[in-house]
């Protein structure tokens, strides 16, 4: 995988199966699934969804998938969905620091 000084990359498009490319990431990176945090909205993340340690899915996903995961966002996908994902990781005192440094 690419890499640079700071960080690796994973660029995947077009994965049908992300629970087989989740499981090589995570067994290249020495992490079990259930340490990884995934967000979702579609058929083909439902392995993934199901087999992670925290899922979730935007507002605007279909029902099945909301039904699937931990944590269903307020936000839809595209319009903050993401960072209100990590925020709820992190939890409230984490993020209001960061904001403070």
């Amino acid at each position: 995988f690419p890499q640079s000084e700071d960080y690796y990359t994973y660029p995947f498009q077009g994965v049908i199966d992300k629970l087989s490319i989740a499981n090589k990431l995570c067994l290249e990176l020495n992490l079990n699934i259930k340490d990884v945090a995934y967000i979702g909205d579609d058929l083909n993340d439902i392995k993934l969804l199901e087999s992670v340690g925290f899922s979730a899915a935007p507002n605007n996903a279909p029902i099945y998938i909301k039904k699937k995961v931990d944590f269903v966002t307020i936000s839809q996908g595209g319009k903050g969905a993401f960072r209100e994902f990590i925020e709820e990781i992190l939890g409230e005192e984490t993020v209001l620091r960061l904001i403070e440094k």
